[in-house]
């Protein structure tokens, strides 16, 4: 029998300044919000970020 390969995984410790969230969505949104932060080469917490922004200053201007 072949060996198992152990699999390392990294993770970043969480900071008092940020935290894990986790959700599902469907797939062609989900592609979508990828294609789009790899276009502007920015990671996809950096787009939701400032998806939100833009999101809760609409709702101040309305």
């Amino acid at each position: 029998m072949g060996e198992l390969k152990e699999k390392k995984t990294t993770r970043r410790t969480e900071t008092g300044e940020s935290q894990i969230i986790g959700f599902r969505m469907p797939k062609p949104i989900a592609k979508a919000i990828k294609v789009e932060a790899a276009r502007r080469q920015i990671p996809l917490n950096g787009l939701l970020a400032e998806m939100w922004e833009l999101y809760r200053e609409s709702k101040r201007a309305s």
